[in-house]
């Protein structure tokens, strides 16, 4: 698997799923379709990101058989930390049960223990379960991040930084508020601008 793509996935969920008490483990899941999938997430937040893959010569998935991968949260960090050391390459991931997964560049090797069990199993079907029941069309809008990330110092008098957010329309400007005083907007991306720049596979 190319690094750039590995460390990109890795470290876009890694970003949302901070270490906390409650889910402690990340879920990455390869499909029957060569996808690499990673999960993560907790009680306030979470993500999943995936990339491509290019089975090693000579492997044989079982016909729509799946493959989870369960890591401990700071494995996400061993693998970026890894892929960024070996940038452009090829990382070879190999999975052993029980053991965990060895990342391989090179001569180089890391590798991250397998954390089986150490969220439960019910948590997993709810995270996916719930990023499946969102994609609605309906309720779709697009931001700029970097727009977006304008606010996060926002606070209000007693500190607080958490925004209530007014969304009327998906293509009119999103009223936040944050504390009993400070009010902001921000204008959405137009679908059809966004479709041109990223393509439709940039959309939902």
């Amino acid at each position: 698997m190319d690094a750039d793509r590995l460390v990109r996935i890795a470290g876009n969920v890694a970003h949302v799923h901070k270490k906390n008490p409650t889910i402690r483990s990340v879920m990455m899941t390869l499909t029957p379709d060569n996808v690499l999938t990673v999960l993560g997430g907790d009680p306030y937040a979470a993500a999943f990101d995936s990339a491509p893959v290019q089975p090693a010569a000579g492997f044989k998935a079982s016909r729509g058989a799946v493959t989870e991968m369960e890591i401990p949260r700071e494995g996400l960090d061993a693998i970026t930390s890894f892929c960024r050391q070996h940038p452009k390459e090829d990382v070879v991931l190999s999975w052993f049960p029980g053991d965990g997964l060895v990342l391989q560049a090179g001569a180089a090797r890391e590798s991250v223990e397998d954390a089986a069990g150490m969220t439960p199993p019910a948590a997993w079907r709810g995270l996916r379960e719930l990023f499946d029941r969102y994609e609605d069309p309906a309720s779709m809008f697009i931001l700029d991040t970097a727009l977006a990330s304008r606010f996060r110092l926002v606070k209000s008098d007693t500190n607080e930084r958490r925004a209530d957010w007014m969304i009327r329309d998906p293509e009119e400007p999103i009223l936040l508020k944050v504390g009993p005083t400070f009010r902001g907007l921000m204008v959405p991306i137009k679908r059809e601008r966004h479709a041109e720049a990223v393509g439709q596979d940039g959309l939902w």
